[in-house]
């Protein structure tokens, strides 16, 4: 187990071969992924390798399985999808990509993956995501293209929305902004704060780039013009945010380079 990655190894106590699955989960920004390696077929398939691999896997929780072609949704009392387990993909140990579905079982409680495995050459790896949020801006509108850039540190993560036009309190036609989103103790996602540079102006991109660690971001704005006063065009600028002990993200430092020249795009 390191920081991200958890791995469980289910041996096979009545060969002691290692024929076991070993099952894998990776914390990352785009989802949870979970995966599972076969080192060896089971010996049930070895008489009649025509059969599909089924992996088999009971489903517990308060949560009810849809499927909705190659997706399962995991639905509440209420019908809204809390998680989405999808993106189904089987490699072999050549990377050949083999053929496999999902096959939900309604009557059992379980779910199945559906491995065509006969011509695949072992260690097999079957890896599916599991999604646990879609993160959309709280003011989201056209042609902000939010999700650009996105950095992800513990329990927080940055989206960047290069082309956004500044607010309505400041309106500037692709100046930019940054949005922060936190996940609470119970797995959920919210937004927080939504960054633009102090001196904004319109084709700064701000959001073009953006990075996060702790209490602490940095944000790209690669066609900022140098600010107001040696101005050079697109010479570019990244601007620095900490979040103090109230959780407020206030800037601290706008960087430029200290030979900048114009289209250098720095940030």
């Amino acid at each position: 187990m390191d920081q991200n990655t958890l791995t469980y190894h289910w041996d096979d106590p009545s060969t002691g071969s290692g024929q076991g699955i070993s099952e894998w989960w990776i914390n990352q920004p785009g989802g949870l992924e979970q995966g599972f390696t076969l080192q060896e077929r089971p010996q049930s398939l070895n008489r009649n390798t025509q059969s599909p691999l089924v992996l088999e896997m009971a489903v517990t929780g308060t949560l009810t399985p849809v499927q909705h072609g190659d997706t399962i949704h995991f639905q509440n009392a209420e019908g809204t999808t809390i998680l989405t387990y999808d993106k189904l993909h089987v490699f072999d140990a050549e990377g050949v990509t083999i053929p496999a579905t999902f096959n939900l079982q309604p009557a059992t409680n379980t779910l199945q993956i559906l491995v065509e495995d006969a011509a695949a050459a072992y260690p097999l790896t079957i890896d599916p995501w599991v999604e646990t949020a879609i993160l959309r801006a709280s003011d989201a509108r056209a042609n902000d293209e939010f999700g650009w850039s996105v950095s992800v540190s513990g329990d927080r993560l940055v989206v960047g929305a290069p082309f956004e036009d500044g607010g309505a309190g400041n309106p500037a036609s692709s100046s930019g902004a940054a949005y922060v989103f936190e996940r609470d103790g119970a797995g959920t996602w919210s937004e927080i704060a939504i960054l633009r540079a102090s001196d904004a102006q319109a084709d700064d991109y701000f959001g073009i780039s953006v990075s996060i660690s702790g209490d602490r971001l940095v944000v790209g704005a690669y066609e900022e013009d140098g600010g107001t006063g040696d101005p050079v065009q697109n010479s570019g600028a990244a601007y620095v945010f900490e979040r103090n002990g109230a959780g407020t993200w206030s800037e601290t430092a706008i960087l430029r380079a200290s030979d900048a020249q114009e289209r250098d795009y720095f940030g």
